[in-house]
């Protein structure tokens, strides 16, 4: 029997690639004088998010390590990773930050009947309980944990028993859903919870054994079904 659901956030409740990458545009082309555009920007963080998905570099290292991903994919030395990360942070508008249109509708419904938690990979813990907070986010869930205030990334299991801890409930009577299967399906499933990819994206995964869901859903609102599924 299911007890609780813990969210990924990023991806999953929110959509935080059209204005990310909306900003990345802007920035490339304030700094290097760089054309192109933020469908370019998705592609080549598709890209990256295929080929390298999460690690268990800090919070801050994981940040700087991206960064310098992306300003590699267009041409840009490493050593303008911290300028640009600077400029970024000055840039990124919290407003610009929206819930996909199925996640408050799928929560408010799933608290009804289960605990629920959210738990994020996150490289700033203050700018991720700001964005909790203008999202609405904070007030419908029972719990949140970020990577950043743990020290703690997924998928290391640590951080999933620190969910699991809190409301006393044994890994089969967890469901996790997430977007990145290297991060919120391997940790989960070395734990023995029960995983849901959500893949919004649509991205060809190339699964191993441990990456590979139970389920895979495009919107959350093929979770319900998934949910009545693993009540037997």
């Amino acid at each position: 029997m299911i007890k609780l659901v813990v969210f990924d956030v990023g991806g999953t409740l929110l959509d935080y690639h059209t204005p990310l990458n909306k900003c990345d545009k802007k920035i490339l082309e304030e700094m290097f004088h760089i054309k192109t555009s933020e469908r370019e920007i998705k592609k080549a963080i598709d890209r990256l998010d295929l080929k390298c998905g999460s690690t268990h570099l800090p919070s801050k290292s994981y940040k700087i390590q991206i960064t310098k991903c992306i300003l590699k994919r267009f041409g840009i030395p490493a050593s303008k990773a911290k300028e640009f990360l600077e400029k970024w942070d000055k840039s990124i508008d919290l407003k610009d930050l929206k819930l996909y249109p199925d996640s408050l509708p799928t929560i408010k419904k799933l608290k009804v009947k289960y605990l629920i938690a959210t738990l994020a990979n996150t490289s700033d813990k203050i700018f991720h309980k700001k964005v909790l907070k203008e999202t609405k986010l904070k007030e419908h869930f029972h719990l949140h944990i970020d990577s950043d205030s743990a020290g703690i990334r997924k998928p290391d299991e640590k951080i999933f028993k620190i969910v699991l801890k809190h409301f006393k409930v044994k890994p089969s009577e967890a469901v996790m859903i997430g977007d990145t299967p290297s991060a919120d399906i391997l940790g989960a499933k070395k734990l023995g919870m029960h995983t849901v990819l959500i893949n919004r994206r649509r991205l060809p995964y190339h699964f191993t054994k441990m990456t590979r869901p139970d389920f895979e859903i495009i919107s959350l609102k093929g979770l319900m079904p998934v949910l009545n599924k693993l009540k037997f």
